[in-house]
């Protein structure tokens, strides 16, 4: 008897120590699994700080981006598209506009106190409101507005044309 009571104790010794080791070995999963799901949330958290600076970040790229272009926008309007603005301080009443040759070559003119550069991505040309010209590639010569058939600039051997185009230059019609 004392034998089988040594032995149910030790059955029931045995029972609660695999009980013991299965709520320990539960109690460690459980501490793991929270370990786990701690970090996981503090990677979100993470994730969430650095998405709200990327956001931030973009939100000052943007605003930044558009003060420049209204700054932009703001100096067109100032200057006028396709000046420097020297030109423009110097001579008040500026204004660009673009003439197109008969031969297809597209000039920039840009009006100053003394008449208009014509400007090329080949050449430059002065017109004075004397109807004199000038020009580095071509020398002197003279120009004349034909009024609504356009103008035309003729140099010792070259003649520049621009049909159907007026030139603004205020000489009280001198060079027709």
């Amino acid at each position: 008897m004392k034998k089988i009571i040594l032995i149910t104790l030790i059955l029931t010794a045995i029972g609660h120590a695999s009980t013991f080791i299965e709520g320990w070995n539960a109690a460690e999963n459980e501490i793991r699994e929270n370990r786990l799901q701690r970090q996981r949330d503090i990677q979100y958290q993470q994730q969430q700080e650095m998405m709200t600076l990327r956001r931030e970040r973009l939100r000052q790229e943007i605003l930044l981006n558009e003060a420049k272009i209204r700054a932009i926008n703001a100096r067109r309007e100032q200057v006028g598209v396709g000046q420097n603005k020297r030109s423009v301080l110097r001579y008040k009443n500026n204004s660009s506009k673009y003439f197109t040759s008969e031969k297809g070559t597209r000039f920039r003119v840009v009006y100053n106190k003394h008449g208009a550069i014509l400007k090329s991505k080949s050449f430059t040309i002065y017109l004075g409101k004397s109807c004199d010209t000038s020009s580095p590639e071509f020398g002197t010569g003279t120009w004349k507005d034909g009024r609504h058939m356009g103008f035309s600039i003729q140099f010792n051997n070259k003649e520049i044309v621009f049909p159907k185009q007026q030139i603004s230059i205020k000489n009280n019609a001198k060079c027709i």
